[in-house]
């Protein structure tokens, strides 16, 4: 469901990039140590009830001023980009003629975003592999259908498997975002979600926590159910605390639930050898991919183990 029209186009000045160029910035699935983030539209139309983009509103940028801002990052010597765009690709004659104008660069940029699965389709992941996209983020959530229409994301498991099978088709990573904890997880639609995630079968996978944040139906919900108090002002989504309980789970089980996780899909020799197979082949980044990779990897088995 989307909450609001789009209003008039936004435009911005381009932002001072070259200030932050080299200043130790990283993001897990960039392919080069350098990049920069780039904004095409601000907020969100859709009414995710754990998110806060929805009450933001949404405004989209104007081709041309996002196109001023690209050619000034590639005369930077930028080739690397993250799209912060809640969703990549809405409306599709828009993005399409945005991927149209990237992909008359003589070197393109490589980029990531993040999208949804019932919004990406043939025509559109085509021209984004033209234009350089490498890796989609896209909300897989939960293995629950009952969870996700009561979170009102608006699609299905179906949707779900349709949209990460499609990117796979062109060629594009995918990274599968999860969300643990919500009032109606249970064992079981935990162990769904686990099940799943291994037929979809992402490239990459994120694990956060449910967090009840200021002025979403989360909140209001989890107030209502009697999980958090009014003086809740935790915002950590990503699991070093675990913010409210389930209706039938405690916080520590929603811990290790996000540690099992983990564990599950990154701590296994099958898939850190694909992982392996696919950085050292295929793309004329695979090395800095690798160095990039590795750091992540370090870092995870740091914070797992410590915990």
């Amino acid at each position: 469901p989307i909450a609001r029209p789009r209003s008039e186009t936004w435009e911005l000045p381009i932002p001072r990039h070259e200030l932050f160029m080299n200043r130790g910035y990283r993001y897990p699935f960039v392919r080069k140590k350098k990049f920069a983030t780039i904004l095409t539209e601000f907020g969100c139309p859709y009414l995710c009830t754990f998110c806060i983009m929805s009450t933001l509103g949404w405004k989209t940028r104007s081709v041309h001023n996002v196109m001023a801002e690209l050619k000034f990052l590639h005369a930077l010597g930028v080739r690397e980009l993250f799209f912060l765009d809640q969703t990549f690709g809405i409306q599709k004659e828009r993005a399409c003629e945005l991927l149209e104008e990237m992909a008359t660069f003589n070197e393109k940029f490589g980029w990531v975003c993040f999208s949804r699965p019932d919004i990406v389709d043939n025509h559109l992941l085509a021209l984004m592999k033209k234009a350089g996209c490498h890796t989609i983020i896209l909300g897989l959530e939960s293995g629950s259908d009952n969870i996700l229409k009561s979170v009102k994301k608006g699609y299905d498991k179906q949707a779900v498997g349709r949209g990460f099978q499609l990117c796979r088709k062109h060629g594009i990573r995918t990274v599968a975002t999860i969300l643990i904890g919500l009032p109606e997880e249970t064992e079981v639609t935990f162990a769904d979600t686990l099940k799943f995630l291994r037929k979809v079968d992402p490239d990459f996978a994120s694990f956060n926590v449910a967090v009840p944040r200021m002025d979403t139906p989360l909140r209001d919900n989890a107030l209502e159910l009697g999980l958090i108090d009014s003086e809740f002002e935790v915002m950590d989504q990503s699991g070093g605390s675990v913010a409210m309980p389930s209706l039938t789970l405690t916080r520590q089980q929603i811990a290790a639930m996000k540690r099992q996780a983990i564990k599950e899909f990154y701590l296994n020799s099958n898939y850190v050898g694909a992982r392996l197979k696919q950085l050292t082949l295929g793309h004329t980044d695979a090395w800095s991919d690798l160095r990039i990779q590795m750091r992540q990897g370090l870092s995870l088995l740091r914070n797992y183990f410590s915990t």
